[in-house]
């Protein structure tokens, strides 16, 4: 254990772990990173959300923060100690130190993660908390994460993005996919990746492709490979369902259910009083699907049975946004009253009313981080909310965002992506990529086929795809970690 000094780690002790992570961060490359030279090992691990009360790892009279373990294998990694590295104290900013306590380490839809935990007394304003790991080869090695201190989350994120840097990122043009008769309004990937599904309008010439305003793209070979699928009307917006194997998108009295593979219609949902659903959300499992539609209503149906279990009634406009929470316990929807709800899904309750503050336009789109931890609403410009509280935690600059049409975060928590107009040509579209843990804008490209109406990132992050014009474009996204 290092020399300590009433409370504080020795001036010679400092020097050395210094001098470890400069030498360790050249040889190990990307910082952040797994990486095996000379069985040395020096890594950051990224700060994600402060617990409260309720959250899993959440412990009784501790502070505890959820920290993300970056690219490489961590399977089977175990954290053997935390911060001063012996005695089950933090010694940063505290006289004599406080108790810590750090949990196993997980895995989640994003990655691997673990909770620091510290008593919640005396605390400074931010802590530099440093660990020993293990991985399940034997190796050792030592990581570090700076964060706020703050019992208040919405603090935490304001700090954290005032002192840290945003990542170079660049967006390269994989492929352009054409096919559609009119305007993509909609892409998403499948859950596995493979596949990007997109939606348009119908469009006005009259031939046999004028159907097909569904296509499943074949993402492997850039969309080469593609199946037409017949919706035969306009659409909007669509769920993927059963495990990335359906589409389910509105049609004019009932939710019909695609086969992916084989553009068969499969199913009907009907609705108690069905009017045309306008959008439509499936639950990452498919176990429940969700339909807005014209009369103000949403419609949830469970895709077993087939049976529409549940009608929601709050909103004084039509629903044209729908999302459910990566858990499938939350449900939220954007109309064209300027609103956006939140909703229980076992019981229908109403739980929490967004008015973005200074909106005078319909919510067109709603997105969930993939963590849960933040709600994005869209309409003209980008909110983010606390789905727990319903309170309001950021915005994104209004003016980087004229005609805002859409908002994306990535799988792995750290970018987010928006559409905009181009000011200097209004007939082309605005794609531009955010550091999520900043709110600053990393990279921005222009797309010269016309407005993105829609994007979303692929599952391993490494993709953007987005809707606009009449084509689908699909981009490449290169991160520069180092910090």
């Amino acid at each position: 254990m290092p020399a300590i000094h009433n409370g504080k780690l020795s001036h010679r002790y400092l020097t050395s772990a210094i001098l470890l992570y400069a030498f360790s961060t050249v040889t190990t490359g990307v910082w952040g990173q797994v990486t095996k030279p000379d069985k040395k090992y020096a890594c950051r691990f990224d700060f994600v959300k402060i617990l409260e009360e309720g959250d899993a790892g959440y412990r009784e009279g501790f502070q505890s923060f959820k920290l993300r373990l970056g690219s490489g294998d961590w399977e089977g990694a175990k954290v053997m100690e935390s911060s001063a590295w012996g005695g089950g104290k933090d010694l940063w900013g505290w006289n004599g130190g406080a108790d810590v306590a750090h949990s196993e380490v997980a895995k989640d839809q994003t990655g691997y993660f673990f909770i620091y935990s510290l008593k919640a007394d005396g605390a400074s304003k931010w802590i530099a908390a440093n660990f020993r790991y293990e991985l399940a080869d034997g190796s050792k090695g030592v990581g570090q994460a700076l964060f706020p201190y703050s019992k208040e989350a919405d603090e935490a994120d304001s700090r954290l993005a005032e002192t840290s840097k945003s990542a170079a990122v660049t967006l390269k043009l994989r492929a352009t996919l054409k096919g559609h008769p009119a305007l993509v309004y909609n892409v998403q990937f499948t859950s596995d990746g493979k596949t990007l599904v997109s939606s348009s309008f119908r469009g006005s010439k009259q031939n046999k492709q004028d159907s097909y305003t569904i296509i499943a793209w074949s993402v492997a070979d850039a969309g080469k490979s593609r199946v037409f699928i017949p919706a035969d009307q306009s659409i909007t917006c669509f769920g993927i369902s059963a495990a990335g194997k359906q589409a389910a998108v509105g049609k004019n009295d009932y939710v019909a259910t695609y086969d992916l593979k084989t553009s068969k219609e499969v199913g009907k949902l009907p609705g108690p009083g069905m009017v045309s659903p306008l959008c439509v959300a499936a639950t990452e499992k498919g176990t429940v699907i969700a339909a807005g539609l014209q009369n103000y209503d949403i419609v949830l149906w469970d895709t077993k049975t087939r049976k529409a279990t549940r009608t929601l009634k709050g909103h004084s406009g039509a629903v044209i946004s729908l999302a459910f929470s990566p858990d499938g316990t939350q449900l939220v929807s954007g109309g064209t009253d300027n609103a956006a709800r939140l909703w229980d899904v076992a019981s229908g309750k109403g739980l929490h009313v967004l008015k973005p503050e200074g909106v005078d336009s319909p919510v067109a789109v709603v997105r969930y981080s993939h963590d849960g931890s933040t709600l994005a609403t869209c309409a003209n410009t980008v909110h983010f909310w606390n789905p727990k509280t319903g309170e309001a935690k950021q915005v994104l600059p209004p003016e980087e965002l004229y005609g805002s049409r859409a908002f994306a975060f990535s799988p792995d928590g750290k970018l987010g992506a928006s559409t905009s107009i181009n000011l200097e040509d209004y007939k082309q579209g605005k794609i531009t990529i955010w550091d999520l843990g900043t709110k600053k804008k990393s990279v921005e490209v222009i797309d010269a086929d016309g407005l993105v109406y829609d994007l979303t990132f692929s599952p391993d992050s490494k993709q953007l795809a987005s809707g606009g014009g009449e084509t689908v474009k699909l981009w490449t996204i290169v991160q520069d970690e180092t910090p």
